[in-house]
């Protein structure tokens, strides 16, 4: 199911008004994915026991990763999938991507400024 996000973004003083389409991520796709990441950081982790000395860090730090990843990938409930947001300071598209999870920042590839982007309320 997919959403529409008024958003507001703001560079110093200058703000402009946009919208954000976000998708819902079905549960049966996150377990997939967070099952995907999970099961190739563990098997990095058993391939690590063969590595003399390094071992003692990497099997740990991967076994620990490969549930910390599953995790994160599995809390990722929606995508952004389109953005119509002008930048404040030159009025070019910005490019959004990732979680709609707010503030929002990323740069404007015209003027290289970086632009907070916050929900509309």
């Amino acid at each position: 199911m997919q959403r529409e996000i008024e958003v507001i973004a703001k560079i110093d003083n200058k703000t402009s008004t946009g919208k954000l389409i976000a998708e819902e991520i079905p549960e049966s796709v996150r377990k997939k994915s967070a099952l995907k990441i999970g099961g190739l950081l563990f098997l990095l982790a058993l391939a690590a026991v063969f590595i003399p000395i390094l071992h003692f860090v990497l099997v740990p730090g991967l076994m620990i990763s490969s549930f910390v990843g599953a995790y994160m990938q599995y809390k990722k409930a929606e995508k952004i999938l389109q953005a119509e947001i002008a930048c404040p300071n030159c009025s070019s598209p910005l490019e959004v991507t990732g979680t709609p999870k707010f503030p929002l920042h990323t740069d404007c590839r015209n003027c290289m400024s970086q632009v907070t982007i916050l929900e509309k309320k």
